[in-house]
């Protein structure tokens, strides 16, 4: 898998490449891979990126458990770029969800690269 990582508003960046786009937000995307509101709001509040991080994974975790079918199609891609709202070079999710997506990649025999930011 080829991944890339871009602001929603740039998703046409993404479309120009022949890229497949996932949008991985909790308000308007594939749930799985998103946060929910309830840290989400706590992270905008008091910006605690370690705070953040540590609900995150857990709920990946128990996201892929659940999903484990799921999550391996989406890995199983060749190319994808997955989207959410944050500015290029800000913490976000999405930059937490490449490392997750790699470890199981690896775990799973799935080639993977990460191709950087749209």
């Amino acid at each position: 898998m080829e991944l890339y990582t871009t602001q929603m508003s740039q998703w046409r960046k993404a479309l120009n490449k022949g890229i497949p786009c996932l949008d991985v937000t909790v308000k308007s995307g594939e749930k799985t891979f998103a946060p929910i509101w309830d840290f989400l709001m706590e992270y905008k509040r008091d910006q605690d990126e370690v705070k953040y991080t540590s609900k995150f994974i857990p709920l990946m975790r128990k996201n892929f458990k659940r999903d484990k079918e799921f999550w391996l199609d989406t890995l199983k891609q060749d190319k994808l770029c997955i989207m959410c709202y944050c500015a290029k070079g800000k913490f976000c999710h999405r930059l937490i969800l490449v490392d997750l997506f790699e470890k199981v990649c690896k775990m799973h025999n799935i080639p993977f690269e990460y191709k950087g930011e749209l």
